[in-house]
Order: structure tokens, then C-alpha cells, then sequence
């Protein structure tokens, strides 16, 4: 979505909340200058997303011992769950690409620039700081000099407000970086034993996941490869709510730097591939059926006219109806804050969210039943009539009812 409104013209942080570092958005938004009209740009960001992955995969196998094929196949195919998140529109798979990029020159006459690249690395996603032990030559002044250059990089869009807008989720030191990040972490409280558990879930799902990994780079006495999987794991612990997903950028630049020369993997590596595949298959595969796919559902609706809904997907469908306060969805409903405050902010509270949909007489409100109770929109509704429901959309996989104005401006 926010790609889209770049695209379309606006700024981050001065036209709308956006809650993260903007070249990975940006870099989107330069994407979608080639999206046919006839894709969506949702697909159309998938299928660019997929590339970068086939590219970097490529890559890595040409960087690796040739002899090391087998083995090498074996790593990246037992983890499905990793490949998932790899290939869809998020910043993990650039991620991997840079750091793939930076692993290749330092064993090239470029070694000087990777510093730079690992700058990069960070302006995309601060909580990368695993990366920092690639660094080339810690020693030399001139590689971090580069680093920092790298992270200048971020200038403009702190002059633009990207502090006032950054959500870094850190709770454990309490820091009110800015009004938005404490009224995400204010959302985000949890009883400490229930944050103790979430964090142990994600500790032990990370460590099954990469114990192939663990065990080789353990066996061939790879610390590169060790520091990195175990310094990521550990980073991520900082977090509110930390996702095993967070370590998934590592995949090929482990593989390739386990595989680069000759190893000789033990028989419990083998058998160890074989559980983590089958302990991630159930993770995903629900994700790769096209028929319910929700993208496909929403065109599937053939719907014309004014379009409201508080999800990305239904926003990206019908991008056209789409006002700016939405720009994240239903996380940018800050209902503690004053109507006079989001409005300063350019975002929604429950009042001035509802005072929109009866002054904008939308066509078609797309809506879950939760969302409709929290807000408070049964008022709304009566202006409506119920069309249709599909099941298992959006994040939370609610029923999503589908209303249509009872005098519709468009048809």
C-alpha cells in the first residue's frame, strides 16, 4: 500500500504514518513503473519478489563448491517455511541478495565496498545487526567509514520524519521513541509470563529450524556461520513479538558460506534435514493454494463503484477508494488519541473513522464482524444491505462480509 501511494505522488511521513525505514517501499514503488494495467500490483510485486529469489538462489549455486551441490540443496530445501517468506513481498529476500552480494566481495578485488552494502543492510532493517560480523577488516577506519556513508542514507527521511513516525519495538528498556511507538507498544502489553512464553516459543522454533545449519557449521567449525544464525536468534529476543520468520534473509548466505569449500556432512544431518522439512511443511502449505487465495477472491467480486475496507488486501483491490489514514489498515485505528491529534497525525480514530464512512458514502464497506464490533458500525450498516460473506480472509482468516449501499453511486 504504501508503495502505491508513492507512486501515486505522496511521501512517507509527511503525507501518511509509515512506521519503517522507506528505501526497501521505495524500491517498490520504482517496481511498479513497469506493472502492466492489466496485473494487479499486488501480483505484480509477488512475481518481482520471486525473481529476486530465483536470482539470488542462482547465485549461490554458482558460488559454491560444485561437489557440494547435494548438500547444499538439501539446506534450502528443508526449510519451506523460510522459502515462503522469501518470496513474498516483504524486505527479507533483498535482504539476503545484499548480504549474498556482500559475502561474494569479500573474497573478490571489492572487498573494500561491502562495508557500504552492510550499511545498507541496516538502513533497510536496523534489527539486522547480525550482519555487522561480515564486516571486512574490522580493523580499517575506511570500510566503516563507508558503513556509515551507507547509513546517511537515512538522512533525508529523518528530515522528512521518519523519527517521529518509527516503530522500534523494544520493550523491554520502555523507550517512547515517538507517539506512535508507544501507542503500539501500549497495544502490545502482555502479562510477563505470557511474553516469557512467546519468547521461549520463538527460541525453540529458531533452533529447530536452523539445527541443520547449527550442526554443520558446529562440525566444520564455521564461527562466520555460527555468530551469524545465533547473534540473529539472539537480536530478535529484544523484540515485543518476536517471528522465527525474522532469520530468514540468512538462509543462502549460510548455505553458501557453509558450502563455499568441501564439507563432510554426518549421518545425523541427514535425518536431522529430513524432521525440520516435515516439522515445516504444515506451516505453509495452506499459503500455497491459489484457488483461495484472497487476492483472487477480492477480484473475483467484480465490484465497481467506491470501495471502503480496513485490511491491505481489500485497500491494494480497490487502491482508487482507498483514502491516505488507511495506509496501514486496521493498525492505524489509534483510538486512545484525541480526534484534534489524528487528525494532526493523519490517521483514524474510531469517531473520525466513523465520521468518514457517513460523509463519504462509499458504495461497498468490506468488513469482518470484529471489526464491526470494535468500532461500533452497526449505525453504518443500516444504510446497507449484506451481498455476500467469504470465509478465512484477511490476517485474523475472519469471515469478511461484503455490503452494498442501498442507493449505490456507481454500478
Amino acid at each position: 500500500m504504501a508503495a502505491l501511494w508513492i507512486q501515486s505522488g505522496a511521501h512517507p511521513f509527511v503525507d501518511f504514518h509509515y512506521p519503517h525505514t522507506p528505501h526497501y517501499v521505495y524500491l517498490l514503488a520504482q517496481v511498479l513503473h513497469f506493472c502492466p494495467e492489466s496485473i494487479h500490483p499486488t501480483l505484480f510485486l509477488r512475481f518481482f519478489s520471486m525473481s529476486i529469489w530465483i536470482i539470488t538462489l542462482l547465485i549461490t549455486l554458482r558460488l559454491i563448491n560444485k561437489e557440494n551441490h547435494k548438500l547444499v540443496t538439501i539446506l534450502i530445501l528443508c526449510q519451506p517455511y523460510q522459502i515462503y517468506f522469501l518470496c513474498i513481498v516483504k524486505c527479507y529476500g533483498v535482504l539476503q541478495l545484499l548480504i549474498l552480494l556482500v559475502i561474494w566481495m569479500q573474497n573478490s578485488n571489492f572487498k573494500w565496498f561491502s562495508g557500504s552494502l552492510i550499511g545498507l543492510i541496516l538502513s533497510v532493517r536496523i534489527s539486522a545487526m547480525a550482519t555487522l560480523t561480515l564486516m571486512p577488516s574490522p580493523g580499517k577506519i575506511g570500510h566503516w567509514l563507508l558503513f556509515i556513508l551507507a547509513m546517511c542514507s537515512l538522512i533525508p527521511a529523518i528530515n522528512s520524519g521518519l523519527l517521529e513516525h518509527w516503530f522500534l519495538p523494544i520493550q523491554h528498556f520502555t523507550a517512547e521513541i515517538n507517539s506512535f511507538n508507544q501507542h503500539y507498544l501500549d497495544s502490545y502489553q502482555e502479562p510477563l509470563r505470557m511474553q516469557f512464553n512467546r519468547k521461549l516459543a520463538y527460541l525453540l522454533k529458531s533452533c529447530i529450524m536452523w539445527s541443520p545449519f547449527l550442526l554443520l557449521a558446529y562440525v566444520s567449525k564455521n564461527m562466520k556461520v555460527l555468530s551469524l544464525i545465533c547473534l540473529n536468534i539472539i537480536f530478535h529476543l529484544l523484540v515485543s513479538r518476536p517471528l522465527d520468520e525474522y532469520s530468514c534473509f540468512l538462509l543462502l548466505p549460510c548455505s553458501l558460506l557453509l558450502c563455499q569449500n568441501l564439507i563432510s556432512a554426518p549421518k545425523s544431518f541427514y535425518i536431522l534435514s529430513l524432521l525440520v522439512f516435515f516439522i515445516q511443511i504444515p506451516r505453509f502449505s495452506n499459503r500455497l493454494v491459489v484457488k483461495h487465495s484472497q487476492i483472487v477472491q477480492l477480484q473475483s467480486l467484480n465490484i465497481k463503484g467506491s470501495v471502503f475496507g480496513l485490511d491491505a488486501y481489500v485497500q491494494s483491490n480497490f487502491f482508487d477508494s482507498c483514502d491516505v489514514r488507511q495506509i496501514l489498515g486496521h493498525l492505524s485505528i489509534f483510538n486512545n488519541w484525541s480526534d484534534e491529534f489524528v487528525t494532526q497525525k493523519k490517521v483514524f480514530n474510531h469517531n473520525t473513522l466513523k465520521v468518514h464512512l457517513r460523509t463519504s458514502n462509499y458504495d461497498w464497506l468490506l468488513l469482518t464482524n470484529s471489526q464491526i464490533k470494535e468500532i461500533k458500525l452497526h449505525h453504518i450498516l443500516r444504510n446497507y444491505r449484506l451481498i455476500k460473506t467469504i470465509p478465512n480472509m484477511l490476517e485474523g482468516n475472519e469471515t469478511l462480509f461484503v455490503y452494498q449501499a442501498f442507493n449505490p453511486q456507481a454500478q
